[in-house]
């Protein structure tokens, strides 16, 4: 299936959809500029100046300019066997002899500005880009080519030949000379006088530090599929000139296009190796009620930035700086919130389920030795054929794990499809076969090597045949002297620790998130842990003081600039009825002179007589100040936000202007956008938190005696690293399970 648009230019088909205006020429009747000739981007007789106008920036690690081309989702008339198409005619409708009953595959998707992930475009036709690395010309690279263009048949009594409904019955890339990088060249500080003196023409991009770099994309591609009797389709007409300059994080582009397909363009830069957000060039969309045919008539016309706009890269380093930015006072905030909203509910889901895993496991363990016995395990033999030698033939794969694509990007047919199943469930069986059977014989060498050593400070001697299963350091990844520190005293049911199922937080959580009172506490947990008291006010804070930095906001356009927004009084929200301060609960009101002590939450322990409250009383008392607290801290998250709401207000009212402050942002842009990272941060934050949470839990239940003692008894060794002269010998890595 289509499923993205990476494409420079898609192939223009020759037929399309019927018309609204059939006959009409919608391309230029004569060319705009010379394809011979044309350089692309130019420097003009004074960009000596602009150039020298424009202040120096930090060089980019990488600049990338790419331009795709599609033909969009709302051209889709049908879907058929997994591709958007539409159908193959001429103008008018007319039907083309050769293509009766086939439909033109396209891509299907709308704007996007994912840059180009392969060399080939695997669901388009066409793509280009240019890139400068570290602002060298040794750095420069372009890449132009074609995609794979698609006919199905989606006639359902089929197609000639013998195709059936849904089949493939073209896939072709257009020739690569079709789609071109030419006329590239590069301006360095020694040709160009420091910047002052520009030539028309750059040089070579090879060596050391560039100012400017251009390429000229040339895209004369058709459809290769839609050619009849040697008549080929027109093709979609591409000239655009692209220039990069590294030393003031500035790119542009110029040209003209087709009046189809759908054209975009996109630039972004790398800082400290995290790629900044994509800067949109052009988007410029086509007119699907024409055929394709028609707006593939005659020259590119459309013009391509015909304002000569040039336009910024942000600092990647900047914008990450803002959007991760916390401190340890924010994430202790976040551990407070979880431990009162979610732990109690999650840590005894995880723990069942947890102990479940691994009292499964280890019934499971005992029941295969006992199976096993005395028996002596062979060796599995010669290694069978791997299914990945088959794999690495092919391309994308589906969530099955089996390729949909061959290595250049043509979708795979329904019966190469069944007949690759069927290879691979050939090759799978002995191959999952032998890794069991491997896995068995290494288990068996192993408990052979061990059963020689059971006794209490007994060293295992590892021979040839299990060295590879010898543990090692964590640190140093060097092999270990395992030492036997305690052993069972039936052993026929000993248990080395490495056997059990190791708890895993990351593989449990999943299954805890099932749980339906876990899942109903998770629901909208991370906004109301960004709106908590402790939380929010930190966070954003944070990261307001960090958006006044001008450098976080290059290249991104004012918003409101010229004209305000009128705030609304915000109305003061009412108190939850019943509202009372936690820690006054059973000191006021209904409860006022009923106890004398109280723990330092407010809950009670004895009466107002002296007497002792007992266990299994307090625990109902826990229960209203937990119920008391969560009303309490939410209604202070309320009232926060309608403070926040009214100080604004109030600066409006009273004449108070939007503080741009040094960014030069009005302070509701950069409020707003710190909104937004907030709530990435506090997703982000939440959920490794649960993770670690987790990971911890699992050590805990590893540790718990129910866990340990039945169904089984385990071996408890220590294991050293296998170096006398380190001096960290006598702090052994003790994997014993104090259980």
């Amino acid at each position: 299936m289509v499923r993205a648009c990476f494409a420079c230019v898609v192939a223009a088909f020759g037929f399309g959809l019927a018309a609204v205006e059939p006959t009409t020429v919608r391309g230029g009747l004569f060319p705009k500029i010379d394809a011979d000739t044309w350089p692309g981007w130019t420097p003009s007789s004074t960009f000596g100046e602009q150039f020298g106008s424009w202040p120096d920036r930090r060089v980019p690690e990488e600049v990338q300019v790419w331009c795709k081309g599609f033909i969009p989702q709302n051209a889709t008339v049908d879907v058929v066997g997994g591709f958007p198409t539409f159908p193959i005619t001429g103008p008018g409708g007319i039907p083309i002899p050769g293509l009766l009953g086939q439909c033109a595959a396209i891509d299907g998707c709308d704007w996007s500005s994912l840059p180009p992930a392969s060399d080939r475009p695997t669901d388009a036709r066409f793509w280009a880009w240019l890139g400068v690395s570290r602002g060298r010309g040794a750095g420069v690279t372009t890449h132009a080519k074609c995609g794979m263009s698609h006919n199905v048949c989606c006639d359902r009594r089929g197609c000639g030949g013998g195709q059936q409904y849904g089949d493939v019955t073209c896939s072709k890339a257009c020739p690569d000379n079709e789609m071109r990088a030419l006329r590239l060249a590069c301006w360095t500080p020694g040709g160009t006088e420091n910047g002052t003196r520009w030539a028309s023409e750059g040089g070579t991009c090879e060596g050391g530090a560039i100012l400017a770099s251009k390429m000229y994309i040339q895209g004369r591609g058709g459809n290769p599929c839609g050619e009849v009797l040697g008549i080929k389709p027109p093709p979609a007409s591409w000239d655009v000139g692209v220039a990069i300059f590294p030393t003031k994080r500035k790119v542009t582009i110029t040209g003209f296009v087709d009046d189809s397909p759908s054209f975009e363009c996109y630039a972004r830069a790398k800082d400290d190796g995290v790629w900044g957000a994509p800067v949109t060039l052009l988007q410029l969309p086509a007119d699907i009620r024409y055929n394709i045919a028609v707006e593939l008539a005659g020259y590119s016309d459309r013009p391509v930035n015909d304002d000569g706009r040039l336009f910024d890269l942000p600092d990647a380093r900047a914008q990450s700086e803002g959007i991760v930015a916390f401190d340890m006072s924010i994430e202790e905030g976040v551990k407070s919130f979880l431990e009162q909203e979610l732990y109690s509910t999650f840590d005894p889901v995880f723990s069942s389920v947890a102990v479940a895993d691994r009292v499964a496991a280890w019934k499971a363990l005992e029941k295969e030795k006992k199976a096993q016995g005395d028996k002596e395990v062979y060796a599995p033999g010669n290694e069978p054929m791997n299914p990945n030698s088959i794999l690495s033939d092919y391309g994308e794969r589906g969530p099955d794990g089996v390729p949909i694509k061959d290595l250049d990007g043509k979708p795979l047919d329904t019966k190469a499809l069944a007949k690759l199943k069927k290879d691979l469930d050939l090759v799978r069986k002995p191959w999952d076969q032998w890794q069991e059977d491997k896995r068995k014989y290494d288990a068996y060498l192993l408990s052979q090597v061990r059963n020689s050593c059971l006794s209490v400070d007994s060293t295992v001697e590892w021979t040839a045949d299990v060295e590879h299963l010898r543990p090692l350091s964590p640190t140093s990844k060097t092999p270990m002297v395992v030492t036997v520190t305690y052993v069972p005293d039936d052993l026929s049911r000993a248990v080395w620790l490495d056997e059990l199922l190791q708890v895993n937080g990351t593989i449990v959580n999943p299954k805890v998130r099932k749980d339906k009172n876990v899942a109903q506490k998770l629901k909208g947990l991370e906004d109301r842990c960004f709106k908590a008291p402790g939380v929010y006010d930190n966070l954003v804070q944070k990261l307001m003081a960090l958006s006044d930095d001008a450098a976080i906001w290059e290249g991104v356009p004012i918003q409101g600039a010229g004209k305000k927004v009128k705030l609304k009084e915000p109305k003061e929200p009412k108190p939850p009825k019943g509202l009372v301060d936690p820690a006054e609960l059973f000191k006021t009101g209904r409860n006022e002179g009923k106890y004398e002590d109280y723990d330092a939450d407010g809950v009670p322990f004895t009466k107002a007589d002296g007497t002792e409250i007992p266990d299994r009383k307090i625990a109902p008392l826990r229960k209203q100040f937990e119920k008391a607290q969560v009303a309490w801290d939410k209604n202070e998250a309320t009232m926060a936000t309608y403070q926040r709401d009214l100080d604004k207000y109030t600066v409006q009212e009273t004449g108070g202007g939007d503080d741009s402050g040094a960014s030069g942002v009005p302070e509701t842009q950069r409020s707003a956008a710190c909104e937004v990272a907030g709530k990435l941060v506090m997703t982000r934050l939440v959920n490794t938190l649960i993770l670690l949470h987790g990971d911890e839990l699992g050590v805990e239940v590893a540790h718990r005696p129910q866990v340990q003692q039945s169904p089984g008894s385990t071996i408890t060794t220590n294991n050293k690293h296998n170096n006398k002269n380190n001096k960290n010998n006598n702090n052994n890595n003790n994997n014993k399970i104090n259980m």
